[in-house]
């Protein structure tokens, strides 16, 4: 599998101006790109509930069973 590579400006102040924003889900995106659209998603999103302040990231994802 090949990285993803984002470019970083360390004179941002928030997650979404460096790159790609914390609610882009970038996993689905990479995997329909990888099997050529057989797979598009892996039925986990992004997250929604962001934090104002770092670490930005809310609590983790519950698994779905």
């Amino acid at each position: 599998m090949l990285p993803e590579i984002l470019c970083y400006d360390p004179a941002a102040r928030h997650p979404s101006e460096n790159g790609r924003a914390l609610t882009d889900d970038a996993v689905d995106a990479f995997l329909a790109i990888l099997t050529n659209g057989k797979i598009t998603g892996d039925k986990v999103g992004p997250h929604k509930d962001l934090l104002v302040e770092f670490p930005y990231l809310g609590p983790p994802h519950r698994v779905k069973r």
